[in-house]
């Protein structure tokens, strides 16, 4: 008689196994960068079965579609910033989902398809088993006990070993014929009980082997691949035939034995997996309770908008670094998180939509501004025209913002009329030079009155941002002095901005950055100066690279000595300070570039 093998996975199929438990290794993906999950679905179509890959792809899938929606808003917010519609908003990426969307349908086009496959395979080794077992039978009909008709009935258990999987609800039946089908053999093969024996000695040689390959499982790092190879191994011993009945439960019970540890282990890895995805899901519980309090807010300020969305910005990085949860709290979790950001946004668009239309408003009132200088700039009456430009001035200074789009532009178009009539005043009157004088010392004493106020006053970019606006609108003057006036002006802003702490230090210089460049475009060399500016930055960005590069090797060369962390330690050091140069440089070059 055959023994009773049942298989070690006789409810799951591989392609489950891989695919939806959780007892596959788990790696973390929620630190990935878009250029690491890259290079990770590009290799991984390209290397394993499609079974590993189809595993791999959809689990960085949700990553890759929260990046793709991270990007999305992202955009969405400049684009409604920069005077945009959220309506009129396209996003255009850099094809990275689509790329990924493309490859990962191949692989699964790929995978449905040798799924199909598998099944048809299947079915034809169905049909292959039956006609083996039809001949097993008819060698046992035929009453032949002979040499040749046991290699004969040998042979065929080897073809159907071979055969391969048969459809899954045939599985046990095609078992069940076969043992009777072996039994029945075997019964009337008594007389031969030499070569019997003989051959069940064999058996017994080859399921020890395998009990010992089974044994060394144990000591396998990795999970996964035990669990695949025992699956593997229990296939092979349900194939070969019967030892001799005494030792049966023996050997059975050694393989079971072995195969028991190997469970256990699964149970553990499992239990470990369940308390960290427990863990994960407290955090993230955690991060929807505080997400929940930075949504419920309103301002009438964009900069408080902008703030509340670096916090949320902050969160969402938070969230992408508390790792996986189980399945079955996915959905749930990720669409309270959704839901929640959406929430957000839509008040953010909204609020920045009726900002727009109040900036349309001081549009208007701008361009009628510009029409009355527009009339004045041409009247010699230098006496009542001056008083009325100057007081056009003053109301221009109350009307708030305008869409970014327009600033420059109107602001030009006013400018340009004030400059036309205050040029031809002072071409044609004694009183031109009282007047530069006058505007020159208006700027000085705007200076003046900038050093001397309290840093509360200059405790926010806008707070900054509104003087240089303040500084603009002065009445142009020009020469060594009004030079001299702007350098002290920058060198003022530069102080104040010490005491602003919502803005970093790169973005501090990228301010005053513009200011320079502005004045040098405006002086006489300015655009050497400008040009020498650009070729030493790029020059100075190469170098730093260069030096990052060559302590980066300096580090690898000295990890073996003696005092390798302290060697280290000092690298790092110093590729940090260079880093912070680097990263100096290329926001100069950049603001240089723009401006």
């Amino acid at each position: 008689m055959l023994e009773e093998v049942p298989s070690a996975f006789e409810n799951d199929s591989a392609e489950e196994l891989l695919l939806d438990s959780p007892v596959a290794e788990e790696i973390d993906y929620s630190h990935f960068s878009k250029e690491e999950f890259q290079k990770l679905f590009e290799k991984t179509s390209k290397e394993g079965d499609l079974t590993e890959q189809m595993n791999v792809f959809k689990k960085i899938k949700p990553y890759i579609d929260e990046i793709y929606e991270s990007e999305k808003n992202a955009a969405l917010d400049r684009f409604i910033s920069s005077g945009g519609d959220a309506d009129d908003f396209e996003f255009k990426g850099d094809g990275f989902h689509e790329k990924f969307e493309s490859t990962f349908n191949k692989v699964r086009t790929h995978f449905i398809q040798q799924h199909k496959d598998a099944q048809i395979k299947k079915e034809q080794n169905l049909k292959l088993k039956n006609d083996i077992l039809a001949q097993m039978k008819a060698i046992i009909d035929s009453g032949s006990i002979g040499k040749s008709a046991f290699e004969k009935f040998k042979t065929l258990q080897e073809d159907w070993k071979k055969a391969g999987q048969v459809p899954f609800d045939k599985v046990q039946e095609m078992w069940s014929s076969y043992q009777a089908v072996v039994n029945r053999f075997y019964d009337q093969r008594s007389i031969a009980f030499e070569l019997l024996d003989l051959d069940r000695k064999k058996n017994l040689q080859a399921k020890q082997y395998l009990i010992e390959k089974a044994e060394k499982l144990a000591a396998e790092p990795s999970i996964q691949k035990a669990l695949k190879e025992l699956e593997a191994l229990h296939d092979e011993f349900k194939h070969i035939g019967p030892v001799v009945k005494e030792l049966q439960d023996e050997v059975w019970n050694k393989f079971k034995e072995a195969s028991n540890k190997i469970y256990e282990r699964k149970k553990e890895y499992l239990e470990e997996l369940k308390g960290k995805y427990q863990a994960n899901l407290a955090v993230k519980q955690a991060l929807l309770q505080k997400l929940d309090s930075l949504v419920e807010f309103t301002s009438d300020k964009p900069e408080a908008w902008a703030a509340q969305t670096k916090l949320l910005d902050a969160l969402q990085e938070e969230w992408k670094k508390a790792g996986l949860i189980e399945k079955e709290k996915v959905k749930e979790i990720n669409r309270h998180y959704w839901d929640t950001l959406k929430k957000f946004y839509n008040a953010k668009r909204a609020f920045f939509k009726d900002l727009e239309k109040f900036k349309n408003e001081n549009l208007r009132l701008k361009t009628e501004l510009c029409e009355k200088a527009e009339m004045l700039s041409n009247s010699i009456d230098w006496d009542k025209t001056t008083t009325e430009i100057i007081e056009l001035q003053k109301q221009w200074k109350t009307v708030g913002h305008v869409p970014l789009k327009m600033k420059d532009k109107i602001y030009d178009r006013f400018k340009k009329a004030c400059d036309s009539y205050f040029e031809a005043k002072r071409g044609n009157s004694k009183a031109a030079q009282e007047a530069a004088k006058a505007q020159l010392k208006e700027r000085f004493d705007f200076i003046e009155a900038i050093e001397k106020a309290a840093d509360s006053a200059f405790a926010t970019a806008a707070d900054i941002n509104a003087k240089i606006e303040e500084w603009s609108q002065l009445a142009e003057v020009n020469g060594v002095e009004a030079q001299k006036a702007y350098n002290r002006f920058i060198e003022a802003i530069k102080g104040k901005l010490k005491a602003v702490n919502e803005l970093s230090e790169i973005e501090k210089d990228n301010l005053v950055s513009k200011l320079i460049y502005k004045s040098l475009r405006s002086s006489q060399d300015g655009q050497k100066e400008l040009i020498l500016k650009e070729k030493k930055l790029r020059k100075d960005i190469r170098d730093i690279e260069d030096n990052i590069a060559q302590m980066k090797n300096n580090m690898e060369f000295f990890a073996r000595a003696k005092n390798a962390e302290v060697i280290r330690k000092d690298f790092n050091e110093k590729i940090q300070a260079e880093e912070k140069k680097l990263l100096l440089a290329k926001s100069r070059l950049k603001v240089l570039l723009q401006n």
